[in-house]
């Protein structure tokens, strides 16, 4: 793919997952990020977690947005997340919080497409990676 602005966008998947637990009051909720660039393999793994009362849907996108705050060279990024957040509408009661998004996005210049997948897939990649990468960015 190529970009007027750019030469070849380095392409790099990003999985993104938030949870919440209201049973530990230590770690209501959280999000966990796997970035990879998709020609080399190599991936960075965030995650955070928050004490305030929130949704998984709204920590999947602030896990996201985190994501492409870190990505340092405009990308062609793919978002693969266990719901789908609606990045197209941008409305609703995160609309605000996708709006960030994709103006994190246009700032740096990446191209951004979002696939929901199954929840199930994007932990096991995540737990993959982890358990057998550990090669950073």
């Amino acid at each position: 793919m190529i970009n007027s602005q750019h030469a070849e966008l380095r392409k790099v998947d990003i999985y993104v997952r938030g949870s919440t637990d209201f049973r530990d009051p230590k770690h209501p909720g959280y999000y966990t990020v796997l970035i990879i660039d998709v020609k080399t393999d190599k991936g960075k793994h965030m995650e955070c977690f928050f004490p305030e009362d929130t949704t998984p849907n709204r920590l999947m996108i602030l896990g996201a947005l985190t994501a492409i705050q870190s990505l340092k060279y405009p990308c062609d990024v793919t978002l693969y997340t266990t719901a789908p957040i609606g990045l197209q509408k941008a409305k609703g009661p995160n609309g605000e919080m996708l709006r960030s998004l994709i103006e994190a996005a246009k700032e740096v210049g990446h191209t951004l497409t979002n696939r929901y997948e199954d929840p199930e897939l994007v932990r096991s990649r995540i737990r993959l990676w982890e358990n057998n990468k550990g090669t950073s960015l």
